[in-house]
């Protein structure tokens, strides 16, 4: 049936979609505990009239893209586990490690007199560490949306072509 033929070229692309932006999240040296990478999945719906593909991800993924802008305060806890997964000031104690997260977490903030210092450092240069900024453009760029176009347009008329000959040898047509 052509909703199958159509649904399996989705779920494919979006397999291939999911795939090349945890590829782009390793190369970018964004792994730490590898909880985001886990994250990246794609789903399909389907309605009588549409096939729907959404690509989802930590709700985080938006940090490691963009950085984070002043004004919100990146939780402690949250800023202790990747030091430690990043093994950043790993030899200070305990005590030490907080105050090292908490200075951290201020400057994201803008807690700081120097307004050059707000925010991370991806936020503040306006990219990301080895090119990790707007995954999503280079997993869904012009040639990969050209690719799936060409795609269901193969597809879809080897199905109705294959649907008209089957129509025709049953004497239907």
């Amino acid at each position: 049936m052509l909703i199958n033929v159509l649904e399996n070229i989705v779920k494919q692309w979006g397999d291939e979609t999911v795939k090349l932006l945890k590829q782009y999240h390793i190369e970018a040296g964004q792994k730490a505990s590898g909880n985001a990478e886990k994250e990246f999945k794609d789903e399909i719906s389907t309605t009588d009239k549409d096939i729907n593909l959404t690509i989802l991800g930590s709700d985080y993924v938006e940090f490691l893209d963009r950085g984070r802008g002043g004004g919100k305060q990146t939780p402690v806890d949250v800023l202790l586990a990747w030091m430690k997964t990043k093994g950043v000031a790993q030899g200070l104690s305990e005590k030490g490690q907080r105050g090292v997260a908490f200075a951290i977490a201020r400057v994201h903030a803008g807690n700081t007199s120097d307004p050059s210092k707000v925010g991370s450092w991806q936020h503040r240069k306006g990219t990301t560490y080895k090119g990790f900024a707007n995954p999503v453009s280079k997993a869904v760029d012009q040639s990969r949306l050209n690719a799936l176009s060409k795609l269901v347009e193969d597809n879809l008329i080897k199905e109705v072509e294959s649907e008209t000959l089957r129509q025709f040898r049953t004497g239907k047509i």
